[in-house]
């Protein structure tokens, strides 16, 4: 009820960080009339979320896990393309945007990042549309 109170204040909200949203959707988030995104973290349960938001106007804001881009020294290309897959085949009729964030060290290597990005795009064009 907090929330919802303060979300009225406002125009469109966006509600998420890390947590997982699913445990609170249905009884909470789903009742914000202004929600206009929310986080789908790695901890959420991201086909939960999905069913709950295909079909509406709310943003399935995906934050893939940064896990697998920064705090190794080694990027497994092959990891990271399959946990970028299942996100994009469970968001399939969302309005998705993939949000990468809480990458704070690349270990001396930068191009792990851009390489990241090309993979999402990647898988995308590839699964988003099948």
């Amino acid at each position: 009820p907090y929330y919802k109170e303060l979300a009225s204040k406002f125009g469109q909200v966006y509600y998420g960080c890390c947590e997982p949203t699913n445990p609170i959707w249905d009884e909470y988030l789903s009742t914000l009339d202004n929600l206009r995104k929310v986080s789908v973290s790695p901890w959420a349960d991201i086909n939960f979320m999905a069913d709950r938001l295909r079909d509406t106007k709310i943003i399935y804001s995906r934050k893939p896990s940064p896990n697998l881009v920064a705090y190794t020294g080694e990027f497994n290309e092959q990891e990271y393309r399959k946990h970028i897959r299942e996100s994009v085949v469970a968001a399939r009729g969302c309005n998705l945007e993939m949000i990468c964030r809480d990458v704070y060290t690349l270990n001396g290597n930068i191009d792990k990042l851009t390489r990241a990005v090309e993979i999402i795009n990647e898988e995308i064009i590839t699964y988003w549309y099948k």
